[in-house]
């Protein structure tokens, strides 16, 4: 006999309740990419998802919490990733263009994490507290770096959090942009917007002439 449970819909299995909101998280992120978070409804999620109409407050509370799930799944990765990318040896310029990197790579594979948070800066909504300490912790990481290459004369002088923030700007806005620019642009390759990026950033953060690291 089949066994029912408030996750989800008639005549479903019983799933093991990290998975129903594992895959809620997962589906949600893309419905809140695709329709935006007021576009989106809990119909549709976990219609997508094979759960309960229920499941959604069943495992978060809300659509708010369940999208502060979804931005936190995307960008906690985030913070142990740069923190490897500034460990090691190298100039403090070195390090933190090895940060803007990582940052970098972690947009390639999540492209829609830009347009996921601008989604809250648009609606002129704070983002949720979970998401609020990824954000400090990735970046104090690399304004910690900056000032590390100030003290070590490789970054010039100047307030290191909007330092962070105008190196961190470049791939973030890029990510956007990249697929409005092929109908003006054409075709743009991801390792050259990387190279251009990392010189960018490089140049606007040296202290010596002609960006030397």
């Amino acid at each position: 006999m089949i066994e029912s449970h408030p996750d989800t819909a008639p005549g479903a299995l019983k799933p093991a309740d990290g998975d129903t909101r594992s895959t809620l998280v997962a589906v949600a992120r893309g419905v809140f990419a695709r329709e935006g978070y007021d576009g989106a409804s809990i119909r549709t999620i976990t219609t997508e998802a094979g759960a309960n109409l229920g499941a959604v407050t069943y495992h978060f509370g809300s659509k708010r919490d369940l999208y502060g799930a979804v931005l936190e799944s995307v960008m906690k990765p985030l913070v142990p990733r740069v923190g490897d990318a500034v460990s090691g040896p190298g100039s403090g310029l070195e390090r933190t263009l090895r940060a803007v990197k990582a940052f970098f790579d972690h947009l390639s594979e999540n492209p829609d994490q830009p347009g996921l948070m601008m989604q809250e800066v648009a609606a002129g909504r704070s983002a949720p507290k979970a998401v609020l300490k990824v954000v400090q912790a990735t970046l104090g990481t690399i304004a910690r770096t900056v000032r590390e290459g100030q003290a070590d004369l490789s970054i010039r002088p100047g307030d290191p959090h909007l330092l962070t923030l105008s190196s961190i700007a470049q791939p973030v806005y890029l990510t956007l942009v990249r697929k409005l620019a092929p109908p003006v642009l054409g075709p743009i390759a991801s390792s050259d917007v990387t190279d251009h990026v990392l010189e960018f950033v490089r140049r606007g953060l040296a202290a010596a002439p002609g960006g030397a690291a």
